[in-house]
């Protein structure tokens, strides 16, 4: 057994000047100053909390990145998770704000369950992240969350409203974790036809459950979904602006909804909208905040801690994590931890057909692919928003001091994505009603065309030294079809007796190939992100001829297994309404005030 530490006095041992107290946009300028200049916004521990993007649509970072201490990083096989959380939390969180003592019990409460560490092969192991009540990664953040958001609306003696969008997993955490607050509500959206039967059943069965939390299935994809929370938040930010920034403001708006949801609004359903909100507070917990991607950094020192406890790591040896992304949170939390002193040597990334991310890093430049249902649904996001914080993490890490036009790249991939998506459903059209060969053929070769389109960074301001930084330690490998998917969870059951899911086995596809490429070592020791349980993915599962064994399974799926989404009332599907939804926010809000 190893030796016990006293962790309260690990913790006390954080001083007070190491605690990081602001945090900054990534779009870095804030109101003019009463000389009219631009000057750096900052935003504390508690404005941070409720806060998804600023007003320009930037999204926070720590001012001040941590280095963690020697005595941490040299015991994490002697703490617990909550005792680990409660420690890289202490360093984002002022004392006079949360004292140790109950930072560490809200802790307890948020993470009381183990992420257990899996042999593999040679080498190669599984941190399972599949634990918690939801049975996904997303239940660490979410139930972290709750603490500092129930928290905020105690001290402050206010109302909250949560619009989240989900591409699977999100939701039902977020569902999960807040489901009994007295003074927070939860409005979960997620596309109707991109998740998973199961996925879906934990959605609906969490709704019927807690009278503050609705789902609100909507007809598109994931990045649809987003884009109305982003909306929506942009909207109640027009509160803050002035008279004269009020038109440009409300034009953006209009803008944006037809860029990204292709839904043509006037100035008087923006202010519809606007009435709406009035009077509720909206906040994000999405991976737009940054408090959803501080608490991810847990997972990344507790599986060192483990593989020293069982004797896989030696003190001081670095280690590489494999990791399945999406919307790039999970990976961006893995920077920060990297960053603060975990002894990680690289990351190897595994994408599915959707993700652009290969491109960005490997290139410096995205091809499109145009969005696709995958048998990843969690992973099928097109436009990845937290690698928006990656590049300004490689930007402050070269010194870096040049504009980066954030928006107008995302604007141009979301106007890439729509039309080779309208292309696709063009061509799908055609041949169902038999037109012409040669007319099929010639949109076949405009898709073709758009395929081929390059959006380069440096066309955004993008030096390529920030590519370089970033290809330093991060590799990315696209698994684009599903059919390799099915073999390599086929494989890895057969040979390594080891049942893997569709997310978590493009990390390990993503390993093989490094291995096999000499980016990384045969003795090179790597930690494969396992992020939600088999059983969510039962389509995935059959076309792999798979099964888990009994005692491996989730008590919460297996519970819902005999139950049919019919039985589970789910709501009709709402267009990509900006308007529909701000009313059944509002809805919801008003019946827990009036409750």
């Amino acid at each position: 057994m190893p030796e016990t530490i006293d962790f309260q006095d690990m913790l006390a041992n954080v001083a007070e000047d190491e605690i990081n107290t602001e945090f900054r946009s990534t779009r870095g300028e804030g109101m003019p100053n009463e000389d009219d200049e631009l000057s750096q916004e900052f935003w504390d521990f508690w404005e941070s909390v409720n806060i998804g993007k600023d007003k320009n649509g930037g999204l926070l970072m720590p001012n001040q990145l941590p280095k963690f201490s020697d005595e941490f990083i040299n015991n994490l096989d002697k703490l617990s998770p909550a005792e680990i959380s409660a420690y890289l939390n202490r360093y984002f969180i002022p004392r006079e704000e949360i004292d140790d003592e109950r930072l560490l019990g809200m802790m307890e409460i948020a993470h009381n369950f183990d992420l257990p560490l899996e042999f593999l092969e040679d080498n190669t192991f599984i941190l399972r992240l599949d634990q918690g009540p939801t049975a996904s990664f997303k239940d660490n953040a979410a139930r972290d969350l709750r603490q500092k958001m129930q928290a905020h609306c105690e001290k402050f003696g206010t109302k909250l409203n949560l619009i989240v969008a989900t591409s699977g997993d999100t939701g039902v955490a977020i569902m999960n974790a807040f489901g009994d607050s007295p003074d927070i509500t939860v409005t979960v959206m997620y596309p109707t036809d991109g998740v998973s039967p199961p996925q879906e059943k934990q959605m609906l069965d969490t709704k019927n459950k807690f009278k503050n939390t609705q789902v609100i299935p909507i007809d598109g994809n994931f990045d649809n979904c987003q884009d109305i929370s982003i909306l929506l938040q942009l909207v109640k930010n027009l509160e803050k602006k002035n008279e004269n920034e009020l038109p440009e403001a409300i034009q953006e708006i209009i803008k944006q909804a037809k860029i990204k949801l292709e839904q043509v609004l006037t100035v008087e359903d923006v202010e519809g909208v606007r009435k709406l909100l009035e009077g509720i507070n909206l906040g994000s917990a999405n991976s737009q905040n940054i408090w959803r991607l501080i608490p991810q950094m847990k997972q990344y020192f507790v599986g060192i801690g483990e593989m020293l406890k069982n004797k896989h790591l030696e003190q001081g040896e670095k280690v590489v994590y494999a990791v399945p992304s999406g919307n790039v949170g999970h990976l961006t939390a893995g920077i920060l931890a990297m960053e603060g002193g975990a002894p990680i040597k690289k990351f190897l990334v595994g994408t599915n057909s959707n993700n652009i991310l290969a491109g960005l890093i490997n290139r410096g430049e995205i091809q499109h692919p145009g969005f696709q249902n995958t048998s990843s649904p969690s992973m099928d996001i097109g436009d990845p928003n937290n690698f928006e914080r990656i590049l300004d993490y490689a930007a402050q890490k070269i010194g870096f001091e040049g504009k980066i036009d954030y928006q107008r790249m995302k604007d141009d991939i979301t106007k890439l994505d729509i039309k080779i998506s309208n292309v696709r459903k063009e061509i799908k059209e055609m041949e169902k009603t038999g037109e012409d060969v040669e007319k099929v053929d010639a949109v076949r070769e405009e898709l073709i065309k758009l395929l081929k389109k390059t959006i380069k960074l440096k066309d955004y301001g993008m030096m390529p030294e920030i590519i370089e930084y970033l290809q330093g330690f991060i590799h990315v490998e696209d698994v684009t079809s599903d059919s390799e998917v099915y073999a390599s969870i086929e494989r890895t059951s057969t040979v390594q007796d080891v049942v893997m899911e569709p997310h978590g086995i493009t990390a390990k596809v993503a390993t093989d190939r490094a291995r096999e490429k000499g980016i990384i070592g045969e003795n090179d020791k790597v930690i494969i992100l396992e992020t939600a349980h088999p059983d969510k993915f039962p389509e995935a599962l059959d076309a792999s001829g798979v099964m888990v064994a009994h005692d491996k399974k989730h008590p919460e799926l297996q519970r819902l297994e005999s139950m049919n989404v019919e039985d589970l009332d789910k709501p009709e599907a709402f267009d990509k309404d900006l308007i529909a939804v701000a009313k059944k926010v509002r809805e919801l809000a008003l019946s827990q005030i009036e409750g």
